[in-house]
């Protein structure tokens, strides 16, 4: 609902602007379907309504706190297709050598000027690109927690989208909703901008677990180089994932979102192993749990 905004008095054949206010309740995209005009009688009793059409829609971002890019120290990966994703960065394919032609080959790979001299079909292989592709995780599995839990979360992952979107390296936004989903930003391949939107619209997942999203990550886990979390919990499934991601050589770091911090912990064994790589943020007081992260740990 939008207050109701006085017009002054306007000529005939006269123009005015009127400007509205509002303040969304939600992220999302806001739908107008038109407006209302209210003219009052001379005695001021009664008001005839003119209703005009004026259809339009507003994206509602998430909240975005203030946080720095973070680059892992994750090694760079081999990236099929690399061509076309690093050519924008000064990273396109370099031609190797020439050699004779294999069933399968791309005819486009063909050296046709070769294939002309010598009657033989030859084709041209190239270096195999290799370079820095991030993940930004995001836990949509609410279950029990409320509300504003899955809301920071979606705000922490909105903000480290948004610092990263200057850095010359992939960006592949996780997570799942009504199924498993993956969007890629960087390298030409689109702005944060998109991902921003995707983020605006992100509703909880009810009907899967975190195993899910697991096995997402695993399926692009030879293409990453390394990994921000942002879970809703930190229990045995997702101490186990960032295990396994330790043990194949990815870089992670994680945040949990939580209305009660002090009720989230680890095992020794992992606080050990993860040390200085996941934080709990407070759902109430998230911009601190990030400037508090941020002075303690390097984050490039």
């Amino acid at each position: 609902w939008i207050a109701p905004v006085p017009v002054p008095d306007i000529a005939a054949h006269d123009a005015t602007e009127v400007g509205l206010e509002l303040r969304p309740l939600r992220r999302g995209y806001l739908h107008f379907r038109g407006l209302r005009l209210a003219r009052p009688d001379p005695m001021g009793l009664f008001r005839a309504i003119f209703r005009r059409p004026a259809r339009d829609s507003l994206l509602i971002l998430p909240r975005l706190y203030r946080v720095s890019p973070i680059r892992l120290r994750g090694r760079r990966r081999y990236q099929q297709g690399g061509m076309q994703l690093a050519s924008l960065v000064g990273d396109s394919q370099e031609f190797l050598t020439l050699r004779d032609y294999k069933p399968g080959d791309p005819l486009r790979s063909i050296h046709w000027r070769s294939y002309a001299k010598t009657g033989v079909p030859v084709v041209k292989e190239f270096q195999d690109e290799f370079f820095v592709r991030q993940g930004l995780v995001l836990d949509t599995f609410v279950g029990e927690r409320t509300e504003r839990v899955f809301e920071e979360a979606v705000s922490v992952a909105a903000s480290f989208a948004r610092a990263q979107e200057d850095q010359d390296s992939l960006l592949d936004l996780m997570f799942v909703g009504t199924e498993a989903f993956r969007f890629t930003a960087g390298r030409g391949l689109g702005g944060t901008e998109n991902m921003l939107e995707i983020l605006s619209c992100v509703e909880p997942c009810r009907h899967s677990d975190f195993t899910q999203l697991a096995r997402l990550v695993r399926m692009h886990l030879a293409s990453t180089s390394g990994l921000i979390c942002v879970f809703l919990d930190w229990d045995e499934p997702r101490r186990a994932l960032v295990r396994e991601l330790r043990a194949a050589g990815t870089a992670a770091i994680v945040f949990v979102i939580s209305d009660n911090p002090e009720h989230v912990s680890g095992t020794a064994e992992d606080d050990a192993a993860n040390a200085g790589t996941w934080t709990v943020l407070d759902a109430f007081d998230v911009q601190k749990g990030l400037d508090a992260f941020f002075a303690r740990t390097p984050v490039t």
